[in-house]
């Protein structure tokens, strides 16, 4: 037999030498132009980071970058798919397509994340007791849905009032209350001391360990003297710890009560009685420690029962102290002692999560800046799990502001920079999902007992940042087809192609939230609004999907249901902030089916999510279905109400009773949702912005 000729070896396809960044990290071929091709289809930046390689250009192409540059600086957003443009051959198809889809993207390409009407957006306030209007935060998710819904209002009823918002800051819960004379404190009326003590160790389960208001073992020492010796004298000598006392009792009857009837909150009696014997500011300094504990934990109480303005001044009033107190800064031990500046630490940590926490919700900017804190997250060798859960909280804390800051601006942008930001915010996240698979494998490795409370927390507050993020995405979809009429239906394809990872990211986060919200191991937080701010921003963002993207909305109908039984349960437990959440809820909920029925009759073009409708239909179904199970259950056997004082406030176990509860780590990732492949994954779509993850900065005019 004749020996088989040798087969000729078909030359390998060489890479080429001047590579851009998002290509070398991708490992994908590039075309070596500036901008190459891959990030001209993504509308990203193009670097390259070898500044010594040289591409040859026509001289007109050069010419006109140069007449491009110039025009950067004359315009404060410049069009880099133009420039993409120019960069194409004038005879490739590509160059073809790019110029026909430019009559429909060329002026409505860029993004804002916003985008609502310069000067700042201000209603009318109809009580008559308040101030004449009311101000309308650029971020914060209510204010962002009053805005929104005017909008809707506007485009879908032109010819309708405007109207104005009944909701004011502390009409749902008026609170009123005398200071106190500088006598003997009234000591009539409070629990015994055992019931007293219970109530405290309910106060600490509920607040976690990311809230520390507490330094037990000196509280529960002035405790047992007050029971012990004479409560009058104790009271009078230590005014500030039966202030804290007093708090104590109100935060633990709201956590233990279950009580519809009342018209005022949860623990109120006590709450007013220790706002009434609060020291004049001017002596806080006394005690200084215990002073911001105690400004602090009333600050909380005015957040829980929506007085945002009171929680903001008191909270504002603790953070001040705490600086003038340098808790900031790395305390020295041998002057003040190891338990002494690990109180301050973790007092200082929890001012932090306040105030990332309230500034977002009210959206204000941060009054705390992190150039200027210098004093330890944790102690190295000492973290326990619980411990790093808090450290978890507060990265993430800090990540949501950056978010709040970076992102949701007045000005208008390109989507290429807003990729670029938020790719950024994204390789963060993954790094912070990694510590979060670290901490639950390790929690399912040595221990039997379900996971803690605050691993369920951060699992929530990832999945905010992750809505928070993408959400500007569908407000731009959802305001374009409110001005379809006026501008005309156009092709979506290049914008989704680009971002439909992002979009579906962020469904999936806000399925997942009410996921986790109605999972059995949880137990939902009723008078805390911590929840009921995810499952409000959580229904928002998949109202907005189902008006967008029909095919999403064919099995997403069990996520409203969701969020209403979520809410009802809170209202059935007392809480009346629900109610005015739940009525906002409604309403937008009515606009956005009335777009999407225009949209329909308009015939304008369907929108889908490409090679992910499938995966976000099968999540939403299986909530939908979860959903119907508990609704089937309230019929049936109805919520556990009116629950005795001295019980703890056990959540109702037959409610969320269809679930299965997760035996491993996988399974718990699993339906926390949390996966730091995925969101790789996102990032490999979306590009590599940046390879040291800088977080970008806005351009200027130049």
């Amino acid at each position: 037999m004749a020996p088989e000729a040798p087969r000729r070896q078909q030359p390998k396809t060489r890479r080429t030498a001047n590579a851009c960044i998002a290509c070398r990290q991708s490992k994908i071929k590039c075309s070596g132009e500036v901008p190459c091709n891959n990030c001209i289809r993504r509308f990203t930046r193009c670097h390259f980071a070898e500044a010594g390689n040289k591409v040859v250009v026509s001289e007109r192409l050069l010419q006109e970058l140069r007449q491009q540059a110039r025009g950067h600086r004359d315009s404060p957003s410049p069009d880099h798919h133009e420039a993409g443009e120019r960069a194409q051959p004038r005879g490739s198809p590509r160059r073809a397509r790019q110029l026909n889809e430019s009559t429909t993207w060329k002026e409505r390409q860029r993004l804002t994340s916003q985008r609502f009407s310069l000067p700042s957006k201000i209603i009318k306030n109809k009580h008559p007791n308040g101030q004449g209007w009311i101000w309308l935060a650029p971020w914060s998710t209510w204010s962002f849905t009053v805005r929104l819904r005017f909008l809707m209002k506007e485009k879908l009823y032109p010819d309708s009032e405007e109207g104005s918002v009944d909701v004011y800051d502390g009409k749902i819960y008026p609170l009123h209350w005398k200071p106190a004379s500088s006598d003997a404190p009234d000591i009539t009326g409070l629990p015994s001391m055992d019931y007293a003590i219970y109530l405290f160790n309910a106060v600490k389960f509920h607040l976690g360990r990311a809230y520390r208001f507490f330094e037990d073992a000196s509280f529960l020492s002035r405790m047992h003297e007050f029971y012990d010796g004479e409560a009058r004298a104790v009271a009078t000598q230590h005014r500030f710890w039966f202030v804290q006392y007093l708090l104590m009792l109100a935060f633990g009857k709201a956590f233990v009560s279950r009580s519809r009837a009342s018209k005022d909150p949860l623990g109120a009696c006590y709450f007013t009685r220790a706002m009434s014997l609060m020291p004049d500011p001017a002596v806080f300094r006394r005690d200084s420690i215990l002073a911001i504990e105690v400004t602090a934990l009333a600050g909380l109480y005015f957040y829980a029962i929506d007085h945002r303005e009171s929680a903001h001044v008191y909270l504002g009033h603790a953070i001040r102290i705490a600086q003038l107190e340098g808790l900031h800064t790395p305390l020295p031990e041998k002057e003040l002692g190891v338990q002494m500046v690990k109180r301050c630490r973790n007092l200082w940590w929890t001012l932090y999560i306040m105030d990332r926490q309230f500034s977002t919700s009210l959206g204000l900017p941060m009054s705390i800046q992190d150039s200027g804190i210098t004093t330890h997250l944790s102690v190295p060798g000492e973290n326990s799990q619980e411990d790093t859960a808090v450290v978890l909280q507060v990265k993430l804390s800090q990540l949501l502001s950056h978010i709040l800051s970076s992102i949701y601006q007045t000005d208008q942008t390109q989507l290429g920079p807003f990729l670029e930001i938020t790719g950024s915010i994204l390789r963060t996240l993954a790094g912070h999902a990694q510590d979060i698979e670290e901490v639950i494998a390790q929690k399912f490795k040595n221990s039997v007992d379900t996971m803690p409370k605050g691993i369920w927390h951060i699992s929530l507050l990832y999945h905010q940042c992750v809505m928070v993020a993408t959400r500007p995405l569908l407000l731009f979809v959802l305001q374009d087809r409110l001005n379809s009429p006026e501008h005309g239906d156009k092709d979506w394809e290049p914008f989704l192609s680009t971002t439909t990872s992002l979009i579906s990211t962020g469904i999936k986060s806000a399925v997942k939230t009410l996921q986790i919200l109605t999972d059995e191991e949880y137990l939902l937080e009723v008078f805390l609004v911590f929840d009921l701010e995810f499952v409000y921003s959580a229904a928002i963002h998949l109202t907005m999907a189902d008006a967008l993207f029909p095919s999403v909305a064919e099995d997403a109908r069990g996520h409203s249901q969701a969020a209403h039984s979520i809410m009802d349960d809170m209202m059935a437990k007392g809480n009346k902030v629900a109610a005015t959440r739940k009525a906002d809820l409604t309403q937008l909920e009515c606009l956005c089916r009335e777009l999407a029925a225009r949209t329909d009759a308009r015939g304008l073009q369907t929108l889908t999510l490409p090679g992910l409708d499938d995966s976000i239909a099968g999540s939403l179904s299986a909530a939908g279905s979860t959903l119907e199970a508990v609704a089937g259950v309230e019929e049936e056997g109805g919520l556990q109400r009116g629950l005795d004082d001295g019980v703890m406030a056990e959540e109702t176990p037959v409610l969320w009773a269809s679930l299965p509860a997760p035996t491993t780590n996988l399974e718990f990732m699993d339906t926390i949702g949390i996966s730091s492949e995925e969101v790789f994954s996102i990032l490999d779509e979306i590009g590599n912005m940046d390879d040291q993850g800088v977080v970008y900065h806005w351009p200027d005019a130049g």
